[in-house]
């Protein structure tokens, strides 16, 4: 499971080097580092107009806005660059996981599942959606206990993630 959350952060900031470089929380003060992000967002902005058919701008664009925890803005960015270059499986990843930060499981498995169509060898996305999968499960799990003692649902939740479909729709 932390494989996997590994992921999710590696590829949320994977449009992004600039903002890989910026300090960190604790690393100097929240204004400077929300200075920081918005002279990122901006430089990415002019790339995105400056380059209207480049779908990478617009993936680095929406990867920066993962790394901000900007989840909305980091959909669209993801659906403008897929647009451009609809054959490109990491895109729909990129998406995925930007559904999966916005709370759209659904949408994120659908995306998931499309880049592996495109890629089935694509590194990684059987594993997003194998966790997708998972926490589709547990959040079903957690619905349908919500009524028990908060020991026996975790229990509950921790024998259904288990028993989760493993490789689903492999």
């Amino acid at each position: 499971m932390k494989s996997i959350s590994y992921l999710i952060a590696a590829a949320a900031l994977a449009g992004s080097l600039a903002w890989a470089q910026a300090p960190q929380p604790g690393q100097g003060s929240e204004a400077a580092l929300t200075e920081q992000q918005q002279a990122v967002e901006k430089t990415l902005k002019q790339q995105v107009a400056d380059r209207p058919g480049d779908a990478d701008a617009r993936a680095r664009l929406a990867g920066f806005y993962l790394s901000t925890n900007q989840a909305a803005p980091a959909i669209e960015a993801y659906q403008d660059a897929i647009t451009l270059r609809p054959e490109d499986p990491r895109l729909f990843l990129g998406l995925a996981i930007a559904y999966l930060h916005a709370g759209h499981h659904s949408m994120a498995r659908a995306m998931t599942e499309q880049a592996l169509q495109l890629d089935p060898h694509l590194n990684n996305a059987a594993k997003l959606r194998e966790y997708i999968d998972r926490k589709q499960a547990a959040m079903r799990l957690h619905d349908q206990h919500a009524g028990l003692g908060e020991d026996q649902a975790h229990e509950e939740l921790q024998t259904g993630a288990a028993e989760a479909p493993q490789g689903a729709g492999k």
